[in-house]
């Protein structure tokens, strides 16, 4: 049987919406993310859940990071704007097991001693990027994963997104956020290399997450990964 490509999914209350001429925002009311995972454990015990903790622009809250690790046996990443090591310590100490750092935030200076201060800590360490642009010096021996931002249609960049992947190390994993309107879609990413799906803030503006959700799973399930996260 193959096995399924990983899915990730935000929890987050403000969205990042991608609209003409720009970039849209929109908040989520009663928010409730142990709600939510709860569901998505029954459908799915191998999602990867990611926790916004910044309140201003990402609507997260770091208690949530302990309601769901007390509530549920998922491992946590913390998403947040991290510009110092200190707020890559408190991650472990509220409880998550990994966190996302955003290189277009934080910086290429910054970057090495968060990364450091992340693997001094023993936890997972994902680099945020847009547009497949990589800094031009990148410790690859402390990251986990990469995450690239992809708003574009999959198939069209094909080999720019095989050229990518082919240029990350091989115990890096390579994950997209995307949201796939298609199987083919689905299986563009996969053919890239990519070896998971960050669900962009689009899932949210869905009337039934929860379907949408599946659907993408059942995709994935179909589709299979050489290996899991």
């Amino acid at each position: 049987m193959a096995q399924t490509l990983p899915l990730f999914v935000e929890l987050k209350s403000v969205l990042l919406l991608q609209s003409e001429p720009e970039p849209e925002f929109a908040s989520l009311e009663e928010f409730d993310p142990l709600r939510i995972v709860k569901l998505l454990e029954r459908e799915d015990e191998n999602v990867g859940i990611i926790v916004a903790t910044d309140k201003n622009y990402l609507g997260g809250h770091p208690g949530w990071i302990n309601l769901i690790k007390t509530n549920t046996s998922f491992p946590v990443i913390r998403q947040d704007f991290f510009i110092d090591p200190v707020q890559v310590y408190q991650s472990k100490a509220i409880g998550a097991d990994g966190v996302m750092i955003n290189l277009n935030f934080t910086g290429s200076k910054k970057l090495s001693d968060l990364l450091y201060a992340g693997d001094e800590m023993g936890l997972e360490l994902f680099l945020e990027i847009d547009d497949l642009k990589l800094p031009s010096k990148l410790e690859f021996d402390l990251l986990t994963g990469i995450i690239v931002n992809f708003q574009k249609e999959p198939s069209n960049h094909i080999e720019n997104l095989k050229k990518f992947c082919l240029s990350i190390p091989e115990y890096v994993k390579k994950l997209i956020r995307f949201f796939p309107h298609s199987k083919q879609e689905f299986t563009s990413l996969k053919s890239a290399g990519f070896q998971a799906l960050v669900l962009s803030d689009e899932i949210w503006q869905r009337k039934n997450f929860i379907e949408e959700f599946n659907i993408i799973a059942n995709w994935g399930s179909e589709i299979g990964a050489d290996k899991q996260l």
